[in-house]
């Protein structure tokens, strides 16, 4: 290039700055994104084995289904490639913390400088005693856990943990550590029934006490780093291979060794069998022998209570003749009694008339008495009265002898009527002395009646008085006898009533002597049928028993390895669909402009060629133009880009994994591709724009270019529809379609854009709607109750009774889940397994749909069926068989009777009998499946978890909206990457319409000044351009809606994951907000435009082909 084109090319880069910048900015998207994102995956795997090495992280881990002894270890450590081998036991076990249930994974914790899997302290210690421990420094469980707290482990079946396992179950925690053995929140399915691993812990390897018969340690695992694998990338080709060797040459030791243990697992168990079956011969004979002994015993006892029974009813009658007979001698005395009292009676009678009679004598007696008294009295007194009179008669006569004779004459008839009246008392007083004398005599009378009937009373009192004593002597000895016979009769009853009670009391011992007895013997009959049973399933197991199987795993075995390694595909697999379309856009953003700057400078290309110029040093000047604008663009984006898009998208998944800081590479063949690619199309578009106008010759090429041949469009041969249009309606129809090139290239800028847009809400909908779908659609259930195998019929009643009793519990029902392995000749795949009582009313809880046909699966009593993601990835369909572990190592091949749709995670479904018939026991009933009312509340649902969790046999409650949240938090990571596909989409929409409409402005310049020169003000200037864009935005955007779905389809296919179906989901309001969001992009371009159309000069831009 001679000095007068670079001079020039310098000014072009000056004088079209718009346009140099618009390609240097739309290529520094375009680069930045495909270095960026290129730069993500190799970014974030170099980071994660640094720190992998680091803590000296085990390529392969090894485990057999019967343990490893010395001598595996032996033959491990002495394998070719193995360059450390360190054996070492782990458990699985529940504790609670504020009456929630935690399922630790415990470890033996390694020691020595060269330890593999370190772990590295958080805060407090390490275990030095075997009751102390470290736990997993972690944000989601074991929050409240502060070191100096004591846990209390159980196994989560009847066996303790102390029982062979851990030489004590309660510890002391002393610090927190992390270890990149377990990256994730999600740690896998534990070894307990339906359980997932929430914590990791270490304690002294020293704590474990598994051995064997003969007190050789049994360990579970033995982790093991291949020579050289450091030094790779584990989650390069390379590492794989160098491992897969070891783990090859393990698989064939494992072989070999497996083969040995089984003969010697197989010979120690025959023996052990052997001895059981002789133990057992041994205890049947017992038990026979014992139960005739305790028949005998019964026997005894019942013909001795029949002897009993006898006794006592030959003592009641003899009782019963003796009470009758002194009854009879009781009722003749009480007869004679009778009489006597009678007689009594009649004697009473004639003591009371007797008594009448004195009583009557004694009455006439007194009486007399009192006359006789009276008589006496008045007589006595009559006599002094007589006395008296007398005295004074004389008295009176000798007074009268003295008075003269008139006088005397005058007291005479004073003195004759005293006297006269002392002759009357005189003969009264005779007549009372007669009448006394009668008085005396007849009181001498009745004296001699009153004493002759008061001896007779007297002695009738006395015979009396005597048959009464008579009769209350017998009266007593009546009633003596009386007393006598009814405490005789009182203590024989009592002595009849105890002897009939110890009689009963012997009876019901008797009674429950049998009743034991039957139990016993039931008991002890079902119990040796148990152990026949066990004995003929040991027998049965050992005579089936395989070879135990090594399990050489690499690291595509660890749940948190092999989801990181899925997110750095995942994002991979973004970087290689995306950026293509930033870089097609780009390339055609580009071609566009190249071909308006080159048919801008015919004239300058037409003068260069006359003045001899060849047209490859001419096409020089426009190739430089552009791959200065896109080296310089390339540069800047792949710096930017490389630096921040790994730091975003390293930062979007944080939340699910314990990662170290990024460690930034430097990846000079990503930036060199990048910029190789870009500049190398940037620079043959515009060398194959320029190359047409070269061809032309010199002379034409400073001419003006003449006008196209004006045709008709379509519309216009249509007069109904282009009737209807107006003016400017019909100009800017045909200036559509006048420049094609500029029609197709805006078409298609915005169709990408668009499409990247639909893409990136598509993923966020589709992941958004996963959760949805599993616990909405296919878990129709709210709540999962884990029980305690060994919880009482008592408290699972209680259980029941709180569900019962709970307003917000629709139903809920029973099932057995367990943690099986299922493979089909490849990887096994470790899943909880349901096993159902009740298959009809299954669907309640978990719908079992067909994913093709919506058609309901029913479980039968022979077969299995499994999820779609893990039918798809062991490569099984309806009518294929699959091998099955269960819980106690068993392995059958189950025919597979149906493929299920679910979402998240694996699951397999049984019937219990379906169950039973291939592993010859039905799995436990360990969990009940609860369903709300559509009424119920956050609070109650909080309370029903509390109740739950204290209630006495519940290991666990699960509620799934609480899953669903933390499965929405796990993937909400996509979120973000889909925020930056959507932020460089409308950044890359805006370069593009904006460059585009800069292109279409800057062609019609001319046209733009004539509308203005006719009057056309600057609303009507600029919709003149406008309605162009808005025409071409919309019909872009439309086909970018369609493109946008295939697209979005491809994405998904790319990212789906191991254990989870994505779909094809985008819901309608992505269709309108892609549309829309183009649509604001494109308004935003036209009023950055506006000021340069208005300022646009008439004059200058009418005389621009001068």
């Amino acid at each position: 290039m001679t000095k007068a084109l670079l001079l020039d090319f310098w000014r072009e880069i000056r004088h079209s700055a718009n346009r140099f910048f618009s390609i240097l900015l739309i290529v520094a998207i375009g680069v930045g994104f495909f270095a960026g994102l290129k730069s993500a995956a190799p970014d974030m795997k170099h980071t994660m084995d640094g720190y992998f090495d680091q803590s000296n992280i085990e390529d392969i881990n090894v485990m057999s289904t019967l343990g490893l002894t010395d001598k595996d270890i032996n033959a491990i450590r002495k394998t070719e490639g193995v360059q450390a081998v360190q054996p070492g036991h782990f458990t699985d076990a529940l504790t609670k913390e504020n009456g929630s249930q935690l399922v630790f994974r415990i470890h033996g914790l390694p020691t020595g400088t060269s330890t593999i899997n370190k772990v590295t302290l958080v805060s407090g210690r390490m275990p030095t005693k075997a009751n102390e421990i470290v736990i997993e420094d972690s944000a989601n469980y074991g929050r409240s856990l502060k070191v100096g707290d004591k846990l209390t482990f159980t196994s989560g079946t009847s066996k303790k943990l102390t029982d062979g396992t851990l030489s004590t179950d309660t510890f002391t925690i002393v610090g927190r550590a992390i270890t990149p053995y377990y990256l994730t929140v999600e740690k896998g399915t534990s070894q307990i029934a339906g359980k997932s691993i929430n914590l990791f812990a270490y304690i002294p390897d020293d704590t474990f006490t598994v051995k064997d018969d003969n007190g050789n340690p049994i360990y579970t695992q033995a982790s093991v780093t291949v020579k050289g694998a450091r030094e790779l990338n584990a989650f390069d080709s390379k590492y794989d291979k160098l491992v897969g060797k070891t783990e090859d040459s393990l698989n064939n030791i494992g072989s070999d060794r497996a083969r040995e243990r089984g003969n010697e697992v197989r010979n120690a168990a025959q023996q052990k069998l052997q001895e059981s079956q002789d133990e057992y011969n041994k205890k049947k004979a017992e038990y026979d022998q014992q139960i005739a002994d305790a028949q005998n015993k019964l026997d005894d006892a019942n013909a001795q209570l029949a002897s009993g029974d006898a006794k006592l009813d030959g003592s009641k009658e003899n009782y019963q003749l003796k009470k009758e007979n002194a009854q009879l001698q009781i009722q003749n005395g009480q007869q004679q009694l009778d009489s006597a009292k009678q007689q009594i009676e009649s004697g009473q009678a004639q003591v009371d008339a007797g008594q009448q009679a004195y009583d009557s004598l004694k009455q006439q007696y007194d009486s007399l008495n009192q006359q006789m008294g009276q008589a006496t009295a008045m007589t006595q007194w009559m006599q002094q009265q007589m006395d008296s009179m007398s005295g004074n008669l004389k008295d009176l006569n000798d007074q009268m002898s003295k008075l003269p004779p008139d006088q005397q004459q005058q007291m005479k008839p004073i003195i004759d009527s005293y006297q006269k009246m002392y002759d009357q008392l005189s003969q009264q007083k005779s007549a009372l002395d007669q009448t006394t004398k009668g008085v005396q005599q007849l009181q001498g009378s009745v004296q001699g009646a009153f004493d002759s009937a008061a001896a007779q009373l007297q002695e009738g009192k006395d015979q009396l008085a005597q048959a009464q004593q008579e009769y209350q002597q017998g009266q007593a000895k009546l009633e003596a006898a009386k007393k006598q016979l009814a405490q005789a009769d009182a203590n024989a009853s009592k002595q009849f009533a105890d002897a009939k009670a110890k009689l009963d009391q012997g009876k019901s011992e008797y009674q429950k002597s049998k009743a034991d007895f039957e139990t016993q013997k039931d008991d002890g009959a079902q119990q040796l049928d148990d152990a026949k049973e066990k004995l003929i399933a040991a027998k049965y197991r050992i005579d089936t028993l395989n070879n135990p199987k090594w399990y050489v795993l690499d690291r595509n075995a660890n749940a948190g390895f092999v989801s990181y390694k899925n997110t750095v595909d995942r994002v991979n697999a973004i970087s290689q669909i995306i950026p293509v379309f930033f870089i097609l856009v780009a390339v055609l953003v580009c071609m566009t402009t190249m071909a308006r700057m080159v048919s801008e400078q015919r004239g300058v290309i037409g003068t260069y060629k006359a003045l001899g110029y060849e047209n490859n040093a001419i096409a020089m000047k426009y190739v430089l133009y552009v791959v200065a604008a896109s080296a310089v663009g390339g540069i800047i984006g792949a710096i930017v880009g490389a630096w921040t898009f790994p730091e975003s998208v390293y930062k979007a998944w944080a939340a699910m994994y314990r990662q170290p800081p990024l460690v930034h590479g430097f990846h000079p063949l990503i930036i060199l591709t990048s910029l190789l690619i870009t500049v190398g199309a940037m620079a043959l578009v515009s060398y194959l724009t320029c190359r047409k106008e070269l061809n032309s010759q010199a002379a034409t090429l400073m001419r003006p270019k003449a006008p196209k041949i004006g045709k008709r469009i379509l519309l216009e041969r249509i007069p109904a529809i282009w009737k209807l249009l107006n003016f400017s309606q019909k100009v800017t129809v045909r200036n559509l379609f006048r420049y094609k090139r500029r029609l197709i290239m805006t078409i298609v800028g915005i169709m990408g854009c668009t499409g990247l847009l639909v893409a990136g809400l598509g993923m966020n909908d589709t992941i958004g709607s996963v959760v949805a779908k599993q616990y909405g659609k296919v878990f129709a259930y709210d709540m999962s109750v884990s029980i305690d195998q060994t919880a009482t019929d008592a408290q699972v009643s209680a259980i029941y009774d709180a569900l019962d009793g709970n307003g917000a519990v629709k139903s809920y029902t029973r099932a057995g889940v367990g943690s099986v392995s299922i493979s089909n000749g490849g990887d096994d795949e470790t899943l909880a397994l349901y096993a159902v009582n009740k298959p009809d009313s299954f669907a309640d809880y978990i719908r079992l749909d067909d994913p093709s046909t919506g058609k309901t699966i029913h479980l039968t009593d022979d077969g299995i069926v499994l999820t779609q993601k893990l039918a798809k990835n062991l490569g099984v369909t309806t009518g294929d068989t699959v091998a099955v572990r269960d819980p106690g190592g068993m392995t059958k091949r189950i025919p597979v009777t149906g493929v299920t749709e679910n979402y998240v995670f694996h699951y397999a479904y049984m019937s219990q009998k379906s169950y039973a018939k291939y592993f010859l026991e039905q799995l436990p009933p360990n969990t009940l499946l609860i369903k709300f009312n559509d009424k119920a509340t956050a609070r109650q649902e909080s309370n029903l978890t509390k109740a739950l969790q204290n209630s006495a046999g519940v290991t666990s409650v699960t509620s799934y909206t609480k899953v669903a949240d933390e499965f929405r938090d796990q993937i909400k990571a996509m979120n973000s990457i889909v925020l930056l596909i959507i932020v460089c989409a409308a950044l890359l929409a805006f370069v593009v319409l904006y460059n585009l409409t800069n292109i279409n402005v800057s062609e019609r310049i001319r046209e733009i000044a004539t509308i203005k020169v006719l009057g056309f003000k600057r609303g009507e200037v600029a919709m003149y351009i406008y309605r162009e864009n808005l025409l071409l935005t919309i019909m872009g955007a439309v086909l970018g809606l369609l493109i946008g779905s295939g697209l979005h389809r491809l994405i998904m296919q790319s990212i789906e994951q191991k254990d989870v179906t994505f779909g094809y989901v985008i819901s309608p309001w992505s269709y309108v907000w892609s549309f829309l969001l183009t649509l604001l992009f494109s308004i935003i371009v036209m009023a950055v435009m506006y000021p340069k159309l208005v300022r646009i000069p008439m004059v200058e831009s009418l005389k621009s082909v001068e």
